[in-house]
């Protein structure tokens, strides 16, 4: 971490967004379609987000010694506070995977990361962190990159905040998005592109594969 904060260029962005329409899918998906459990709020960026990955591929890269370098596939890692402090497992081939199986999957992974029975092959390389800080109780967090992923997302709690629309105020379910990025490889237009759209389509997310 000391030296990612030394010899990366950190660019942080911001975005506020109506978590309205994720929560309800959550909860269609577990009363209108007898899922066992809902996916959590997690699972759902995560499975936004790799579908952004796999049409935006000049944001899937890594940085080398020679400079950018596109990567193949998707991979997505997962932050999970543990008792020796944060653990990364890594989701492969994410743009393979349905939002069920992404679910469960982080449940696993959670687990068994919890319980420090993690493998090495739930520890290579990846496109982006996504790092939910919510169970802490923390609304915004710039976090650190891990060397050589270009990004990290930081996912905060979601808290009911008084929003305007068409001129009006209202009071929606509100979750703060804030990513990291390694400024030799992506700059502040690719990441707000990225972030924004991210953010319209969580808004507007009605049903998921």
């Amino acid at each position: 971490m000391q030296q990612s904060k030394r010899d990366v260029p950190h660019l942080y962005l911001d975005v506020d967004v109506d978590m309205s329409a994720v929560q309800n899918l959550r909860e269609h998906l577990q009363t209108g379609l007898s899922w066992p459990k809902p996916p959590s709020a997690t699972a759902i960026i995560v499975h936004v987000v790799t579908r952004l990955l796999v049409e935006r591929p000049e944001l899937n890269v890594t940085y080398a010694d020679t400079g950018p370098t596109s990567r193949d596939g998707v991979s997505i890692g997962v932050a999970i506070d543990t008792l020796a402090g944060l653990v990364v497992p890594v989701l492969p081939g994410a743009d393979d995977r349905s939002l069920q199986e992404i679910a469960v999957w982080l449940r696993d992974a959670a687990e068994r990361a919890r319980e420090f029975s993690l493998k090495w092959d739930d520890l290579g390389p990846k496109t982006l962190v996504v790092y939910d800080v919510a169970p802490l109780g923390i609304d915004r967090c710039h976090a650190i990159i891990d060397p050589p992923d270009p990004m990290i997302l930081a996912v905060g709690r979601i808290a009911d905040r008084v929003l305007v629309e068409n001129g009006r105020p209202k009071v929606s379910p509100t979750a703060t998005l804030s990513l990291s990025l390694d400024h030799r490889v992506l700059d502040a237009s690719a990441g707000a592109r990225f972030l924004t759209e991210l953010r319209d389509r969580l808004e507007s997310i009605v049903a998921l594969e």
